[in-house]
């Protein structure tokens, strides 16, 4: 690939980062990462997750996709055998590590 077909490229994929920002509601997330949703409202009164805040009346929990592959993690770890702390501390790393590679690919 050359230097304007990869210009081209990272243009486009901007494009559609910015354009599919889709939640789920705390049951689908519960769902698909095998968490409970009672489990979820713990993580998020411990700040280790975080729901968006869709408006003032809504008190329905939606999150971002990042924070279902946060959640995925987490789970991943803790079936691994480590404590709830360790995972998380773990998940805040990761995202770190994923919080600068978009940070790169954005700012191509």
């Amino acid at each position: 690939m050359d230097k304007q077909e990869d210009g081209v490229f990272f243009k486009k994929f901007k494009e559609q980062l910015g354009k599919h920002q889709f939640t789920i509601g705390i049951s689908d997330l519960a769902k698909m990462t095998g968490v409970s949703q009672t489990q979820l409202r713990y993580w998020e009164q411990k700040n280790y997750i975080h729901s968006l805040k869709v408006s003032e009346k809504n008190t329905t929990h939606r999150y971002s996709y990042g924070m279902l592959m946060r959640v995925h993690f987490i789970k991943m770890m803790l079936d691994e055998g480590f404590t709830l702390a360790a995972a998380v501390e773990r998940a805040d790393g990761y995202n770190n590590q994923m919080e600068m590679m978009r940070i790169f690919i954005l700012s191509r």
